[in-house]
């Protein structure tokens, strides 16, 4: 597996089984970068058609790691490539793990690379705020005690 970092999106790329060693060191990763984006912080999980879920202990550890991270995550995308049995499995294992979490409204399992990446993308301009908001913002700077008065932004 690999795991890379954008700002506050969080990457990883799921290769091989997700046994108990790699759920938990995928964890300590997320956990730490959470940590440092609370509440802003984005995931995008790629499952390659040659991963597979977590069986038996990786599985109460990934149950574990979402109820711990999944209210400080913004939102989360899982995506489980490929039309095969085996990604049918990965997207209801990854479902049934977060509607059990309480974090089915926070986290979304699409197909492709693709829709997870379009899914974050729509996530972070959705969080960037509108030209009115940032006119609203520094007008309220503007008229903040001791500020100087500048020419204003309309």
């Amino acid at each position: 597996m690999a795991v890379a970092t954008r700002g506050g999106i969080f990457v990883s790329m799921w290769k091989s089984s997700a046994n108990l060693n790699r759920v938990c060191w995928h964890a300590a990763l997320l956990e730490q970068h959470v940590s440092k984006h609370r509440g802003k912080a984005l995931g995008l999980m790629i499952v390659l058609p040659s991963a597979a879920p977590p069986q038996g202990a990786a599985r109460v550890e990934a149950n574990a790691v979402v109820r711990r991270i999944g209210p400080h995550l913004r939102c989360g995308v899982t995506a489980a490539l490929g039309e095969t049995l085996q990604a049918q499995v990965v997207r209801t294992v990854m479902r049934g793990i977060f509607l059990v979490s309480g974090n089915a409204k926070r986290h979304l399992v699409v197909n492709t690379e693709a829709e997870g990446i379009e899914s974050i993308v729509a996530l972070v301009e959705a969080s960037a705020p509108s030209r009115a908001e940032l006119v609203a913002t520094l007008s309220s700077l503007h008229e903040a005690p001791g500020t100087e008065p500048v020419e204003r932004v309309s």
